[in-house]
């Protein structure tokens, strides 16, 4: 695997964080998830699960900018490999946050 095919599923992959992360946004926002606070944009329980997304995403971005620059240490693709095992384990319907 070259580092332009490490580059297309690192940014599929935070692609995928983003649409995950908006799409409970938005079911909190209409109701769908319970939320103590009621006030549209406060999660409550789904706040870490939000925030953790978004951690995600900007990390898998980060990575793939490292990739671009073709500058890849042994510490890079650790971490590459880590996040390419949770994506994977989220898109076969594990928890977001477990497989992270």
């Amino acid at each position: 695997m070259n580092s332009n095919d490490k580059k297309e599923i690192i940014n599929a992959g935070a692609d995928n964080m983003y649409k995950l992360a908006g799409n409970v946004i938005m079911m909190a926002n209409l109701g769908f998830i319970p939320t103590r606070i009621k006030k549209p944009y406060i999660f409550s329980m789904n706040t870490y699960l939000v925030t953790g997304l978004a951690g995600y995403s900007k990390s898998l971005k980060k990575l793939a900018e490292i990739y671009s620059q073709g500058s890849i240490t042994d510490k890079d693709s650790i971490k590459a490999e880590k996040i390419k095992a949770a994506s994977k384990l989220i898109l076969e319907g594990a928890e977001p946050m477990n497989a992270i």
